[in-house]
């Protein structure tokens, strides 16, 4: 696994988010207080992606972001192989909201198919939220986290998505929600599956399982 893009948005607050990155059009995502922020999107979803400038179309990658408040009625999350960002996205999201965390694939459309079931969260602030997408043959492979909660699900339909594509945030919410520590890692040869390793605390005492999606 290869780190390929990493942002931790510690630079002075603008309303550019520079070359790495495309906003949709109708939403307005700034740089605030060295994170990033969605400020409003009149058009849902609220959508912001990497471009070719921060990496290369892939398409099995894990994408992390750190989802810093958590506003009312907050439903966003990390996507991956998206392949368009405007109004009627292409790609697999990560969606968290009230209290499930599941996975919808979007073909073209605002409207997204979900994949698989989901999985019970306690939405809470300064929480990773990961995706994982690997697979290109029959079946597509897609792994959650909301923290320390994960979730396997597959896509064997012939609307899955297998062509290599962009990373980025997607929003349902028009609200601002902080956002931070975002990055990509390149998959190729990397396993599928979401590992369990243990955890320490400062001491030498292992506290619990802890989780990486490997």
């Amino acid at each position: 696994m290869t780190v390929i893009f990493s942002e931790a948005f510690t630079r002075a607050d603008n309303d550019s988010l520079g070359a790495n990155w495309l906003e949709m059009t109708g939403t307005d995502w700034d740089i605030f207080s060295n994170q990033l922020r969605l400020v409003a999107a009149t058009t849902t979803p609220g959508n912001v992606s990497t471009t070719t400038t921060a990496h290369a179309a892939i398409a099995n990658c894990e994408v992390s972001v750190k989802q810093v408040t958590n506003p009312a009625g907050f439903d966003a999350g990390p996507v991956a192989r998206a392949t368009d960002v405007d109004s009627a996205p292409t790609l697999y999201m990560c969606d968290c909201y009230g209290t499930v965390m599941e996975c919808y694939r979007h073909n073209n459309s605002a409207t997204g198919t979900l994949v698989g079931t989901g999985q019970t969260i306690t939405l809470a602030t300064n929480t990773t939220i990961k995706i994982k997408v690997t697979g290109a043959g029959a079946t597509v492979t897609i792994d959650m986290a909301y923290g320390g909660t994960t979730k396997t699900v597959t896509d064997s339909s012939a609307s899955r998505l297998t062509a290599a594509g962009q990373t980025g945030i997607i929003s349902w919410l028009n609200a601002a929600i902080d956002w931070d520590d975002f990055s990509v890692d390149d998959l190729v040869g990397a396993a599928a599956n979401i590992s369990f390793k243990p955890y320490y605390d400062k001491g030498t005492r292992m506290m619990g399982p802890g989780v990486a999606i490997n």
